[in-house]
């Protein structure tokens, strides 16, 4: 009777084990696809412009800048413009354009690699 009590201890243990295992192997799937998720490149394609805003490529776009009263500045800044590549890189790429538009005349702040 003991030994049989001591057997089936063992095997509730064994089983506490493996399904602590299956739990940890369940959690770093999530974990490992989340991590992935957050540090993959960002795509190539370009997110449509929601429709209460109109394109500076378009010919409305165009003819809006060349309507403004407000333009002397858009075309020495446009030369420095970093666009954002990931939608929380906002504030790190009107940084890198405002790093550009003060940087010397010969050469301009780049970011080294894929930083946006």
């Amino acid at each position: 009777m003991d030994l049989n009590q001591k057997s089936g201890n063992h095997r509730w243990r064994w089983r506490i084990i493996k399904a602590g295992g299956g739990i940890l192997l369940i959690f770093g799937t999530g974990l490992s696809v989340f991590t992935w998720k957050l540090f993959s490149p960002p795509s190539v394609n370009r997110q449509p412009l929601p429709k209460t805003l109109v394109s500076l490529e378009s010919p409305q776009g165009q003819q809006l800048l060349n309507q403004s009263k407000s333009k002397q500045d858009f075309q020495p800044l446009s030369a420095h413009i970093e666009t954002q590549k990931r939608p929380a890189y906002c504030g790190v790429a009107s940084s890198v354009t405002v790093l550009n538009a003060l940087g010397s005349k010969r050469q301009g702040y780049r970011p080294q690699g894929k930083l946006i």
